[in-house]
């Protein structure tokens, strides 16, 4: 039975332990920003590039009902089959009842975070269905049977040496940490699964309304031969992940590789059209698209958190969190970790569940300050940590303390008796590095004593000595 709430403090307090864990932490996350910020620094225009784009996903997001109408339209007419599912149960229906008809055995999946987020692949082993991931990092985290810790980059907490461990234990192969030999292994493996499979999924990272299109971004190909080779391809695409038209597309490629990954331009950008059509050398011969609720729409509806269905997931906000570089993703339990997996989390799935996850922040800023699409992450965390607050989601000791702050922060009098006998008895509480020794808090940071004198005192000191 799942818990009724993630217990944060005890994963964070396992991932500071780690040190092999903050190593390969630091070493990837510092790459992956100072790549993105060397690339930024060449753009001139990238305030306004944001500008554009957060101007542009909000006013899809305004008018997503008509939007997705007018998308859905467009799609059928190029021959794709629509499914629309209200949650994950019915998107994994949906999926298993195409590949059933079909009479599927196994399945060649691209990188989807969408996919995660419905536990598709667990779905379909349940029904006896192969699924394979074909995005690297998803495969070694695959045959590992371990969760992607980053939305772009799945196995950020792995080494090279973790790499080669697992591709020699799990494939057979020769123990090598080199990239090259490692890399030339899995295209080895995926090779025949690309020929022999009988369906590929996909996620969607862009869907076009005026030209009913897919858009799949990736570094690999495997996406590519994904949804080309098998005789069925199934797109799996979150309602929200609309822009107006091709002649957008530039900006938000533009936005979204260089936050990813510190490019220009990725590898590879498939637009899907459909399925194959007569003529034609390659592609599906059955495309199908499943377009994903899942509390979408209930976002939709709050006006407070609305812009969080702008996001591109480019995974910048987990690239700058101080926290996530610190913990790593596993420790959030959930397929969307960092900044935006703090709001997504609660938001989506379990305002119980995940209800310590907003409080999880320095509240600094840099996610917002790094957002392709200028979400106002701080700003969403603080309306949501007042939500959890005033419903009463938090501990009940927490209620008490931040009440006796309350009834002395309104009294002066009282404020200042406390303040004076909180800095006659600190000694009672100095820890070896000269703070307050503070239970939990302490463990991990510093707390400075209180003065000796308040500025209070001083004041009226100082006032005293000028009236003489």
């Amino acid at each position: 039975m799942m818990p009724t709430r993630l217990n944060f403090r005890t994963q964070t307090v396992q991932s500071l332990a780690d040190e092999k864990l903050q190593a390969n932490l630091a070493h990837s996350l510092s790459q992956s920003c100072q790549k993105r910020r060397v690339m930024v620094e060449s753009l001139p225009d990238w305030e306004q590039m944001r500008d554009r784009a957060a101007h542009i996903k909000n006013a899809v997001i305004a008018n997503l009902d008509r939007e997705l109408a007018a998308f859905a339209d467009k799609a059928e007419r190029k021959g794709f089959e629509l499914l629309w599912a209200r949650d994950a149960r019915s998107a994994r229906d949906h999926i298993v009842d195409i590949l059933t008809r079909h009479k599927v055995r196994t399945v060649v999946k691209s990188k989807s975070m969408l996919t995660e987020e419905i536990e598709l692949n667990q779905f379909l082993s349940e029904h006896g269905l192969i699924s394979i991931e074909t995005d690297l990092g998803e495969y070694i985290a695959q045959i590992s049977r371990q969760r992607p810790s980053h939305i772009t980059a799945p196995i950020i907490h792995l080494s090279r040496r973790d790499v080669g461990r697992i591709m020699h234990e799990k494939l057979g192969i020769q123990y090598t940490e080199s990239p090259e030999e490692l890399t030339a292994a899995a295209r080895k493996t995926l090779r025949s699964a690309f020929l022999s499979a009988d369906a590929g999924i996909s996620g969607v990272n862009f869907g076009l309304i005026d030209e009913g299109s897919l858009v799949v971004v990736e570094n690999e190909g495997n996406a590519r031969l994904s949804l080309s080779l098998p005789p069925v391809y199934i797109a799996v695409m979150g309602i929200e992940r609309l822009i107006p038209s091709m002649a957008d597309l530039s900006l938000f490629l533009t936005l979204l590789t260089v936050s990813a990954t510190g490019q220009r331009i990725s590898n590879y950008v498939s637009i899907i059209n459909g399925p194959r059509r007569t003529g034609e050398n390659d592609g599906p011969d059955k495309a199908y698209l499943v377009l994903v609720d899942n509390g979408r729409t209930d976002l939709l509806h709050d006006s407070r958190y609305r812009s969080m269905l702008t996001c591109i997931r480019c995974g910048a906000c987990l690239n700058i969190c101080p926290v996530y570089r610190k913990v790593g993703g596993h420790a959030y339990a959930s397929v969307y970790p960092g900044p935006m997996g703090m709001i997504l989390s609660p938001l989506l799935f379990s305002r119980e569940y995940y209800r310590d996850l907003p409080f999880a922040s320095t509240l600094c800023g840099a996610c917002s300050e790094v957002c392709p699409v200028k979400i106002p992450l701080n700003q969403l965390l603080l309306e949501l940590r007042a939500d959890l607050i005033q419903s009463r989601q938090r501990p009940w000791w927490e209620h008490q303390l931040f009440r006796l702050f309350a009834l002395c922060a309104s009294h002066p009098r009282l404020y200042r008796l406390m303040a004076y006998l909180g800095s006659s008895f600190q000694f009672l509480f100095r820890s070896s590095d000269g703070g307050l020794n503070v239970p939990r808090w302490s463990d991990q940071r510093y707390f400075q004593p209180l003065a000796r004198s308040s500025f209070h005192s001083l004041k009226h000191g100082l006032r005293r000595r000028k009236n003489r």
